[in-house]
């Protein structure tokens, strides 16, 4: 993924079952767009897989789990 624009700069973002699938795919478009992105979901091995993951994206954004 690249980066197309800073609309999303700084925003707060909560992905519900950001650990996989389609929530894991939005965070990561978020993350890479700027926003700041936080994932909630049934596992937390899941998450904290997701947050590095998502940490070693190419974006101006950023990731935290709860």
């Amino acid at each position: 993924m690249t980066r197309e624009s800073a609309v999303l700069d700084g925003l707060g973002v909560l992905v519900t079952g950001g650990g996989t699938g389609i929530g894991f795919a939005s965070a990561a478009a978020l993350v890479v767009d700027g926003a700041a992105v936080t994932i909630c979901g049934r596992t937390e091995d899941k998450l904290i897989a997701a947050v590095e993951r998502l940490g070693a994206l190419d974006g101006a954004g950023s990731a935290h789990h709860v």
